[in-house]
């Protein structure tokens, strides 16, 4: 599309693009051109230009008529996750997916820095056994964090993901967060919103993903740039199989939160879709995303269940475990 490609330069104003085309004065700060004749002179490119530089992210939502008129079929409702995903896949950035007539809130809240308390050291063991797993480059890849409740799981989780896995440069910055509950899935997401204001990577947002509770899936996005999905067991078993998210099958990081019932059918389902199973004796070391498991009650009141949770995650705990 003409359009796409004047989006891959820099942003004009109308006024610096017929300056550009030596149409416009400078000095009288007027156009050089009079009536349509200088319109039917202009290439295709340079009308996509003058219409970006006049509408800008307005652009799309006042041309879908003519969108839909070449048969690309964009959502009738602006500003809606529909659109988000519609203006991803033709290659535009997302501020064109918000619609001109949007109301914005009269008044904002802007968070300050958020200070957080340095790890415990029972905390840092877990931090560097994770970071073994993740940077080490051993094909045993998974590690059941096993702490009381009131310890600090998630956070001391999360802060590794960031550190090592989100804020730093290459591919792929992804972590998969699987939990059972609305309660558990919403914590994880405050905690990385939190750990992410502190540790992240400067000037870079973090994507995060409320993939529960019958939100839509999320758009395409390319792994070299850091994103969280926070997902159900449920939502994520009965989507992560289909075309949408195919993207997301190759995390840096799967965490299962209450990871005791990761033992049944549905999350052998996810761990082997997300080739996050524990690595057999003898086999190839393969490209797997460190897989770690969280619960502050870990065992199985079945002796056999418990041991196969604990391979599983290739019978590591942390902290004290080998």
């Amino acid at each position: 599309m003409r359009l796409q490609g004047a989006t891959n330069g820099e942003a004009m104003t109308v006024a610096q693009f017929l300056y550009k085309l030596k149409r416009y004065d400078g000095v009288r700060q007027w156009p050089l051109f009079e009536g349509m004749d200088f319109i039917r002179q202009c290439t295709s490119l340079q009308l996509a230009e003058l219409t970006l530089a006049q509408l800008g992210p307005a652009t799309l939502s006042t041309l879908r008529d003519a969108l839909d008129a070449e048969g690309l079929r964009p959502p009738a409702r602006w500003n809606t996750p529909e659109v988000r995903a519609f203006v991803a896949s033709i290659g535009f950035p997302e501020e064109f997916a918000a619609a001109p007539t949007t109301r914005r809130d009269p008044e904002e809240y802007i968070s300050g820095p958020i200070e957080l308390p340095p790890l415990h050291d029972f905390q840092e063991e877990v931090f560097e056994g994770i970071r073994q797993l993740v940077l080490g480059g051993t094909s045993r890849r998974g590690a059941v964090v096993s702490l009381p409740t009131g310890c600090g799981k998630t956070r001391v989780i999360v802060e590794p993901a960031v550190r090592l896995v989100l804020a730093l440069e290459g591919d792929p910055r992804s972590v998969i967060w699987v939990a059972q509950t609305d309660e558990l899935c919403e914590q994880a997401l405050q905690a990385f919103r939190q750990v992410w204001l502190t540790l992240g990577a400067q000037g870079t947002d973090l994507r995060i993903v409320r993939l529960w509770g019958g939100n839509p899936s999320p758009a395409i996005q390319e792994l070299d740039r850091p994103i969280v999905t926070v997902a159900s067991t449920q939502t994520l078993n009965s989507r992560m199989g289909t075309e949408k998210l195919v993207w997301l099958q190759k995390p840096g990081l799967v965490v299962v939160d209450e990871c005791r019932h990761a033992i049944t059918p549905s999350y052998t389902n996810l761990s082997r879709q997300l080739d996050a199973e524990a690595q057999r004796p003898g086999a190839p070391v393969g490209d797997k995303p460190s897989f770690i498991g969280l619960s502050a009650t870990p065992f199985r009141t079945d002796d056999e269940e418990s041991q196969r949770l604990s391979r599983r995650f290739d019978s590591r705990w942390l902290p004290g475990g080998p």
